[in-house]
């Protein structure tokens, strides 16, 4: 009986031990044990937004734009961005930018956009890129906490398209084309006609002559 419990009481301190070396195995893998959502600390950074195109201000006299910009973490608060888009006063939806898929999520620290808007009215406009970042940082408030928090940035750029000139449509006049005169073949003569006018022309002979000689005799 003594055995027994010998046994079972070693059995529960190898247990416990195993406990012990998984605990510490797991506090390792995953130090934070705590995770809280708050709001940025002071002086946090939002990500940065460059446009490259258009210009703030800038005059187009066509109807495309081109707008090509970049979103990125250098020198701010944030680790990635987690969604971007686009809001213009020409248009009735929002323009994604950037989504981040939830079935394969993706942590940028960088992202590139280009897209060309055509059609767009004539008269001022502007369009603002919206980009949403995401910091975290430690405390050891009761217990190691990783603290999560989320900041917008913004940034606006004006235009101007003027009146679009209208297309002019040169036409070439076309050349003349020459007109030929219908060719008509000649049309053979009845030989009764040419027979007619010669047994004509010699009765006349004839009377002349005869004409002359009576007045010869006179």
């Amino acid at each position: 009986m003594g055995n027994q419990k010998a046994t079972v009481i070693l059995i529960l301190l190898i247990l416990l031990t195993l406990n012990g070396i998984l605990f510490v195995d797991l506090a390792r893998a995953n130090p934070y044990m705590y995770y809280k959502q708050v709001s940025p600390p002071a002086g946090s950074k939002p990500l940065n937004i460059i446009v490259y195109s258009p210009l703030n201000n800038s005059v187009f006299n066509n109807s495309d734009v081109k707008v090509t910009l970049n979103i990125n973490n250098q020198d701010t608060s944030m680790s990635s961005l987690l969604d971007a888009y686009l809001r213009a006063d020409w248009l009735q939806e929002n323009s994604t930018i950037y989504k981040q898929n939830t079935y394969s999520p993706e942590f940028p620290q960088s992202w590139d956009y280009a897209h060309t808007f055509s059609n767009i009215p004539v008269g001022e406009h502007s369009f603002t890129i919206y980009a949403l970042g995401h910091g975290t940082y430690a405390t050891n408030e009761g217990g190691l906490t990783a603290n999560s928090y989320t900041m917008t940035a913004v940034s606006t750029v004006k235009f101007k398209i003027e009146s679009i000139p209208p297309e002019i449509s040169i036409i070439s006049n076309p050349t003349p084309e020459p007109t030929s005169t219908p060719y008509k073949e000649p049309q053979p003569v009845d030989q009764q006609v040419i027979l007619g006018v010669a047994i004509t022309v010699a009765v006349v002979g004839a009377g002349l002559v005869l004409l002359v000689y009576l007045m010869k005799r006179k």
